[in-house]
């Protein structure tokens, strides 16, 4: 007996050994962040909500009609974040039950009593109280916060802004205010009844149904959505909005706005209705929801969100004629409408597909500048999205761009899903051309409308409509991370009469693809210009070409489409060659940097510049103008007149720069040249500009100016006349500024308290309570100002720390400072 116990004993210690050591050194699965498995499905919602002010808190009672997805279930779960849940309820024809429920706190779980197939419906009531404000949430690089529901102002403060209410559900915060299943893949209809004083507009998703007043001096309004869409897109807003309104197509168009933004409000929201028409024609399908509705909301925690018929943009879209001359909120507009195909018609199944949603809106963005102001002004908008994702790129991130391992679900919106995704499908339609892009794309949305979709829905649908296997594409492109490093190599053999061109991909190519790319080489001879179409498919390969003569300049990717950093050192003419007869913007754009940056000797660099400042696009002309500072003084007199002729360029960039080189480098105009300026030009920009030159000359006169046009002041000019106006306490002083903050509106409030902690600086102790006692309760009101607020302390201290230097201030007094302006962090 012992014998036999010994040796089980020597069994079991032996497995316990090797079953240590297997786990040990076995392997985990990779993280996988799937789609949601679809269980619990909510068809339908019937809710009704209204406002406890005070408390900041929604009073709601849901009626959601559930069924099992396919798989029978005796529980429904749903999300429902930081609520106080009161009712739960089953309802069928007038009558209800109590129902047994499980809740944590983020997770509402409802035993149905019997188990429910996928046949069967039920209606389920639910009572409860939405508490945002007691929400402990993280925001992200894209979306600030995360608490679905925002009161702004509830107790209507008067330093605070108009008192309104609004959502923000993307990714999965709406059931924060309703309870869902909070997921992209998730489909329902909705009705909303929201219950407001009778003063007061509300938004949301479809139709306005009816209204109805209530006894109680309140109004109910019933909006009805009848097309599903995903739990993210639902929207609500609320306060005394004043609105404009036109048609398109049968269909209502509103805009909303603050009252004092009434007259303006189609300027808030630029060429609404003519986008609407130029993305239904350039799809191909005609846009899909009952109406289009935009509305700029205070204090929004995002830029903008395409919540299905009902979009809310941040307050940046406010402005006046002045600061939209200089450029408004259109390539927002542009992207949010676009969002209305791609995102809420057809919805990324999971947030690792998040690219389905935001690279198609960043590129409608480019459609539309391409459609609206020309192929160049698309270019250089795509140019811009390339610069984004590779500054993100220099900062260390290079992920695949179809994520199903991210950390957290707002680390997917970054410049990868958006600019990075821009550039992959402006390459895609340069691979297949125009006809089957949108042929492609038309079947995709049609073929998926009202769905979710992963990415090789999109592949599927692009080789349906043009015939080709896209796996190469897809694979290395969205499924991959990384971009292509190409070195290019020039060799011209005169007495073979042949070019070389040799391409080596350069990339780590433990860590990134081997690359499969078109690429078009221009190569410009006395004979003429031909254009070569050849593919890079190997880590190296050669390219020939026969020439009769040693070529004016060999242009490789001519298209200038892909996302790639190319390094071709081109010498100094055929660079010169390319900056006089390129033909696309971009071409003269990297000839003129490139040769500013080299500086090649036998180039007289005042001539580059001057024939930068002579082109037709733009931003060359500014790129241009800001080098004239650059130069050797002797050949700055050189462009003097060129710089004149800006003066009066139909870009405002343009002019604004030439005005600050104009003064800096030439010494020209008086006081009354650049004080006309500041009071007289249709840009906002321009009129900073001469502003900041009118005070550097005369500082009592720009003073007045600012003190009597600050209130009615916005963008850059009010900057810089706050930047004035603050700049000498013992002008204004205390009282004075005290005076300001009182006079002016919420909106204006952030550059005061950004330039304050400096100001309060250099006050006597006893001047400082009025000031800080003022801003410490807008402060309360106003998370902007105190945001501010919090910039200007490190910028106040890193002031201090300069003026240690100077004879202005002693040593004491500095450390006083100092230490005055530590004790307003806390």
């Amino acid at each position: 007996m012992k014998k036999i116990i010994a040796t089980g004993l020597s069994l079991c210690f032996s497995f316990l050994t090797l079953a240590q050591e297997a786990t040990e050194s076995s392997r985990t699965q990779p993280l996988y962040r799937s789609s949601a498995s679809r269980t619990t499905d909510v068809v339908h919602m019937d809710l009704k909500v209204k406002f406890d002010w005070d408390n900041a808190y929604l009073l709601g009672e849901a009626t959601l009609t559930l069924k099992p997805h396919f798989y029978e279930l005796d529980t429904f779960v749903l999300d429902a974040q930081g609520m106080e849940i009161q009712e739960v309820k089953y309802v069928s024809e007038g009558r209800s039950t109590s129902l047994q429920y499980e809740y944590d706190g983020r997770q509402l779980r409802i035993a149905t009593g019997r188990t429910q197939t996928r046949n069967d419906e039920m209606k389920v009531f639910i009572k409860y109280i939405s508490k945002p404000n007691e929400l402990q949430v993280e925001g992200g690089q894209a979306i600030s916060e995360a608490k679905g529901l925002y009161f702004i102002n509830p107790q209507n403060h008067p330093h605070g802004w108009m008192r309104q209410v609004w959502t923000q559900g993307e990714p999965q915060s709406n059931s924060a205010w309703f309870p869902t299943v909070d997921q992209p893949n998730e489909r329902m209809t909705h009705e909303i009844a929201i219950t407001v004083p009778r003063s007061y507009a509300t938004l949301s998703n479809g139709r306005l149904d009816f209204r109805t007043n209530n006894s109680d001096g309140t109004r109910t309004d019933f909006w009805l959505m009848d097309q599903p869409h995903a739990p993210y897109l639902v929207m609500m807003a609320v306060g005394e909005f004043a609105s404009q309104s036109e048609e398109w197509n049968g269909i209502p168009v509103n805009y909303y706005v603050e009252p004092e933004y009434e007259d303006v409000a189609q300027m808030v929201y630029p060429n609404t209705v003519e986008m609407l028409q130029f993305f239904s024609d350039r799809l191909g399908v005609t846009y899909p929801w009952q109406k289009y509705d935009q509305i700029t909301v205070r204090e929004y925690v995002s830029g903008a969100m395409e919540n299905t018929t009902g979009v809310i943009f941040g307050d940046f879209m406010y402005g006046d004629s002045l600061t939209w001359a200089d450029g408004s909120g259109e390539d927002v507009v542009s992207h949010e409408m676009f969002h209305h195909w791609f995102g809420d018609l057809v919805t990324c199944e999971s947030w690792a597909n998040l690219p389905l949603n935001e690279s198609f809106a960043t590129y409608g963005e480019v459609l539309w500048k391409e459609y609206k102001y020309g192929e160049e002004e698309g270019e250089w908008h795509a140019y811009m999205d390339l610069r984004a994702y590779m500054s993100e790129y220099n900062r260390g991130k290079s992920v695949d761009m179809i994520r199903y391992d991210y950390n957290s679900v707002l680390g997917m919106f970054d410049r990868h899903s958006y600019s990075k995704g821009g550039r992959i499908l402006l390459m895609l339609r340069r691979v297949l051309g125009d006809e089957a892009f949108f042929a492609g794309l038309q079947h995709y949305l049609e073929n998926n409308a009202y769905s979710a979709v992963e990415i090789h829905d999109l592949r599927l649908s692009m080789e349906a409509v043009s015939g080709l296997d896209l796996n190469w594409f897809f694979n290395q492109w969205f499924l991959d991370n990384g971009h292509p490093v190409l070195d290019i190599e020039h060799e011209f053999n005169r007495e073979e009469g042949k070019y070389y061109v040799r391409v080596t991909q350069s990339q780590d190519l433990d860590e990134m693809p081997l690359y499969r790319m078109p690429v078009r080489i221009d190569v410009y001879t006395s004979l003429g210009t031909n254009s070569h179409e050849v593919w890079i498919e190997d880590e190296h390969e050669e390219f020939v070409f026969e020439v009769n003569s040693k070529p004016f300049l060999v242009h490789f990717d001519a298209d200038q489409y892909l996302l790639a950093e190319i390094n071709d050192p081109k010498p100094v003419d055929y660079l010169l060659h390319q900056l006089a007869h390129g033909p696309r913007m971009m071409d003269r754009y990297e000839a003129f940097t490139t040769i500013i940056s080299d500086k090649p000797s036998g180039v007289r660099q005042s001539t580059i510049v001057r024939i930068g400042m002579q082109d037709d696009f733009w931003a060359i002309r500014a790129t241009a103008v800001n080098e004239v500072e650059e130069l050797p003084e002797a050949q700055k007199a050189d462009l003097k007149s060129y710089v004149q002729a800006l003066l009066n360029d139909e870009d405002t960039e343009v002019q604004a720069r030439a005005l600050d080189v104009w003064h800096k480098v030439y010494g020209e105009g008086d006081v009354n040249f650049y004080s006309d300026i500041a009071q007289n030009s249709n840009s906002d920009k321009v009129r900073a500009t001469a502003f900041d030159i009118w005070a550097s000359m005369n500082n009592a006169a720009a003073y007045a100016h600012a003190m009597d046009n600050v209130k009615s002041s916005r963008g850059e000019r009010y900057a810089a006349m706050i930047d004035v106006i603050l700049s000498d306490p013992s002008r204004i002083g205390a009282q004075g500024v005290v005076d300001l903050m009182n006079a002016v509106g919420p909106e204006q409030q952030g550059q005061i308290h950004y330039n304050l902690p400096y100001f309060m600086s250099r006050l006597n102790e006893s001047e400082r309570e009025s000031v800080l006692n003022l801003a410490s309760e807008i402060h309360e009101q106003l998370g902007r100002a105190e945001m501010y607020f919090s910039f200007g302390i490190r910028m106040a201290l890193q002031k201090v720390e300069m003026e240690s230097d100077g004879e202005e201030y002693t040593d004491a007094q500095i450390q006083s400072r100092k230490s005055f302006l530590e004790s307003l962090r806390s």
